[in-house]
């Protein structure tokens, strides 16, 4: 159990059967030290091609530089300094933490994929709606026909799936019409909740 400090290991080249398998490592503090020391535990097992604590260590890694941005100087952190770039990065790491738990998890980004399909799914019928171009809405009655359209829209607007684009294109003249403006609204957010969707699965690969 390391209570204070990170084990350090700095010029040392691991052992191919070195574990830290039930090691229990300090919280945070955004202390540089216990940054270094897991960066070069992270280097150190990137050699040996051991991806499992490869990640590990990067987490713990990113975990005390995010709580180094997070520690008050002065009276504010950086990361309530919109004006200096360790704003941004702040932001980034947490982003990363709660989609995937710094790549750590696969649940957490399936989850954020569902509420995308979820949230696309409802915005796309409010639209429908609001502009009385369709009768589809959740939980309605509709046409066969034209809800099997709405689904296949939602799937092939929301999933990277190669070679639908045409038929896309055409779902959307149908479900949408030629109104230029639900076809603005419903594209930017088609564009939005699908970079969402690619992250996730990035954070997955």
């Amino acid at each position: 159990i390391f209570h204070q400090y990170a084990p350090e290991f700095h010029g040392v080249k691991l052992p191919q059967d070195v574990s830290f398998f039930g090691t229990e490592f300090p919280e945070p503090t955004g202390n540089e030290r216990s940054e270094r020391a897991y960066r070069t535990l992270k280097l150190a097992f990137e050699q040996q091609k051991a991806t499992r604590e490869e990640q590990q260590f990067f987490r713990y890694e990113i975990l005390e530089e995010t709580q180094r941005l997070m520690n008050k100087i002065d009276g504010l952190s950086i990361c309530e300094k919109p004006w200096s770039l360790g704003f941004w990065r702040c932001y980034a790491f947490r982003i990363y933490r709660y989609t995937s738990d710094f790549g750590f998890s696969v649940f957490k980004p399936l989850r954020m994929i569902f509420f995308c399909l979820l949230s696309f799914w409802i915005l796309s019928a409010l639209i429908l709606g609001i502009f009385k171009l369709s009768n589809t809405i959740p939980f309605a009655e509709v046409d066969p026909n034209q809800t099997s359209q709405y689904i296949r829209f939602i799937v092939f607007s929301m999933l990277p799936i190669p070679g639908f684009d045409k038929t896309l294109l055409d779902l959307r003249t149908s479900l949408f019409g030629d109104d230029p403006l639900a076809l603005l609204i419903v594209s930017l957010l088609g564009a939005f909740f699908n970079l969402i969707v690619l992250m996730c699965l990035f954070f997955i690969g």
